[in-house]
């Protein structure tokens, strides 16, 4: 495989299918608003993510929740995440009472 065939097989893989953002749209997002290619903006972020994890994904979080295209779709879905822990702490709750009661 030649070397552009791998080149164009990464830019394909690190591009969401259009309209479709991959986690939150935070790349896309920034790629938008700097005038940069997206799947540059989501190389980088892999790349920040494998050296720098923690303060990374906290950047990410923190920025999809503060930047105006995304803060929707995030608080949504942490909204179902809090949803889905606590039915699931409830259930263990019940279990746990039901076990020693």
């Amino acid at each position: 495989m030649a070397t552009d065939d791998i080149f164009e097989s990464i830019k394909d893989n690190l591009n969401a299918r259009p309209g479709q953002a991959m986690l939150f749209g935070v790349c896309k997002t920034l790629a938008e608003r700097a005038g940069m290619e997206t799947w540059l903006v989501r190389a980088i972020a892999i790349v920040a993510v494998i050296f720098l994890t923690l303060p990374t994904i906290i950047a990410y979080i923190v920025l999809a929740l503060v930047l105006e295209e995304t803060a929707e779709r995030t608080q949504g879905a942490f909204k179902g995440l809090f949803i889905t822990l606590r039915e699931g702490v409830d259930r263990l709750l019940t279990s746990a009472r039901n076990l020693f009661a």
